[in-house]
């Protein structure tokens, strides 16, 4: 199957953000967004998932039928007043069972809880939770480290893994690129308004992970975009 996103400008209010795009990809999928803080990769989940509030035109479709979704965004906006079990109620999932189906994510620690007293790792955890929960064609995952302890996070990336390798897509942005190039196998960069890199990994660098990082970096810090792109590529 061929997932395949297309997306129009992507503004916030008056500011344009980041330029038409068109992005593919054989599944199963790992797609790492990449690019510096400010530079549109939440504006692109959210567009992507219709909650940004200066809404632009985005489609995800799989061999043509509109792809199932679920986001994770890098702050979780899930009501205070509700118990954890409330919340994952909210999408029709039981608390109990994604305990179960995922240990490594101590949800067992949220039992009973208000969201508002759990710490910013457990409301990531449990946001993380729900969306693998919901079983998506695709994951798009903002950040989804940021907050997270070491061990919720060794569970999370075996989890994605499991997701791909189960024929499904993965799409995260993440502020570190060992977690990147532990999961991705493909990688989008952005830059100044514009895709500046749109392949996998051995396309990036053959060499070892610090190379891959190198040529991320370098990427990220050229003077002027330099590579075509994905919307014009035929």
């Amino acid at each position: 199957m061929i997932l395949e996103i297309r997306h129009g400008p992507v503004r916030r209010g008056r500011r344009a953000v980041l330029e038409a795009g068109h992005i593919t990809a054989r599944m199963p999928a790992a797609v790492a967004l990449v690019g510096i803080n400010g530079s549109g990769k939440s504006s692109l989940f959210m567009q992507i998932t219709d909650t940004l509030s200066s809404r632009g035109s985005a489609s995800v479709m799989l061999d043509g039928r509109p792809a199932t979704l679920a986001y994770v965004p890098q702050v979780p906006a899930l009501p205070g007043w509700l118990r954890a079990e409330q919340v994952a109620a909210m999408f029709r999932l039981s608390f109990a069972d994604l305990g179960r189906a995922m240990p490594g994510m101590y949800l067992t620690e949220m039992v009973g809880r208000r969201v508002a007293t759990l710490s910013v790792g457990q409301r990531q955890a449990l946001a993380i939770a729900i969306a693998l929960g919901r079983d998506a064609d695709v994951t798009l995952m903002d950040e989804p480290f940021s907050a997270l302890d070491f061990r919720r996070r060794i569970c999370v990336l075996d989890l994605l893994r499991a997701r791909r390798d189960a024929g499904r897509a993965v799409i995260m942005s993440s502020q570190s690129a060992a977690d990147l190039i532990e999961l991705c196998d493909r990688f989008v960069v952005i830059r100044d308004g514009r895709y500046v890199f749109d392949g996998s990994r051995t396309d990036l660098s053959d060499g070892t992970e610090r190379d891959v990082e190198q040529r991320l970096l370098e990427l990220l810090t050229m003077p002027a975009p330099a590579m075509e792109a994905p919307t014009r590529r035929h």
